[in-house]
């Protein structure tokens, strides 16, 4: 191990522009793994989409503006913008809560 650090320090001198990149990968990685674990929401796959959608009768909700949404959407979603969600002005999709 004593003969690590001074090896990989002059690696490090030798290859700056290599070492940057791989602490940068590094760091991001980290950060990738550590916001996969903090976020409230789940992400899925485009196949468990359709799973979902298909199967278990999923509510699809576009974020997108009315006009994107108007262009073109999934049939069956429901359009919301994020202020009202914000404002909690969810009234659209009160009715596909389950009660449990």
């Amino acid at each position: 191990m004593q003969e690590f650090m001074p090896e990989a320090i002059e690696f490090a001198q030798k290859h700056t522009l290599l070492t940057v990149a791989w602490i940068a990968v590094f760091v991001m990685t980290i950060l990738s793994l550590v916001k996969g674990a903090t976020q409230k929401y789940k992400t899925i796959s485009n196949a468990e989409a359709i799973t979902l959608m298909n199967d278990k009768e999923a509510l699809v909700v576009d974020l997108r503006s009315l006009d994107e949404f108007q262009r073109g959407h999934i049939i069956g979603s429901i359009n919301l913008i994020p202020a009202d969600i914000k404002s909690q002005n969810v009234g659209k999709i009160e009715h596909h809560k389950e009660n449990r």
